[in-house]
């Protein structure tokens, strides 16, 4: 016997997890460049965690 499944929306404060992205650039010297977005409230860039001293040194540039 099999049943079937339901799925409900998330519930709390996911969502707000991935708010406020910002897309950036990373250029090398020759000008070409990799572009991918920062999550702030993550503190993620893409998929790759970043350090603390590396996330305070882009929000001196986005001035947050």
């Amino acid at each position: 016997v099999s049943e079937s499944g339901a799925t409900e929306p998330s519930r709390g404060s996911a969502g707000e997890a991935l708010a406020n992205p910002i897309t950036i650039r990373i250029y090398n010297r020759s000008g070409v460049y990799y572009e991918t977005v920062y999550y702030i409230n993550l503190g993620f860039i893409s998929r790759y965690e970043v350090s603390k001293d590396f996330a305070d040194f882009i929000s001196k540039y986005l001035g947050k």
